[in-house]
């Protein structure tokens, strides 16, 4: 007789609705379960840390630069970036505008240091412009692709995550349907 298996996803619902009601219910143990997943992806932010350059990632990012004077995107600083890696949960409503939706993760790793940023994901979308083929050419080349290395620090320890975060949340919907 042949072993059959069955692969499957596993979706929980109802999260960020959970974690409202959560935090309703008891204040304390809703900011106990972002101290809790922060303690799950610090392995993830401590690899992506030592997956940063030190120095600039190309030359001409160790200089100021301000487009259109809508804040200092340039110069590249290790210690701010490192500093602006945090993890998140979020447990407000998605929001539409259009076509764009906002507020859709519940659980996440926030990345709010620009040059960081730029030095991330430059090259994901479309690049207009021949000095930005360029930068983004080099970037490759020195660090591979898009998602250079917070989604790659993310790669290494996904099973794990995912795994204890599944369970953080098994806990959480427990605490909200006994109401604590």
């Amino acid at each position: 007789m042949a072993s059959r298996s069955v692969n499957t996803d596993i979706s929980i619902v109802g999260a960020k609705e959970a974690l409202r009601e959560l935090n309703k219910i008891d204040k304390v143990a809703r900011r106990q379960v972002t101290k809790d997943y922060a303690s799950i992806v610090e392995t993830v932010i401590s690899d992506a840390r030592a997956l940063t350059p030190d120095r600039p990632p190309l030359s001409g990012m160790g200089y100021r630069w301000n487009p259109g004077n809508r804040g200092d995107v340039f110069p590249y600083n290790d210690a701010k970036s490192d500093r602006s890696m945090k993890a998140f949960v979020s447990g407000k409503k998605p929001r539409q505008y259009g076509a764009y939706t906002s507020d859709l993760a519940v659980f996440g790793i926030r990345w709010s240091n620009s040059a960081a940023l730029v030095s991330e994901m430059s090259g994901r979308g479309p690049v207009p412009t021949i000095k930005g083929r360029q930068m983004v050419d080099a970037l490759n080349r020195r660090y591979g692709t898009p998602g250079r290395f917070l989604w790659k620090a993310y790669l290494r320890h996904k099973d794990e995550v995912e795994r204890r975060v599944e369970m953080l949340i098994k806990d959480v919907m427990r605490k909200v349907q006994k109401g604590i």
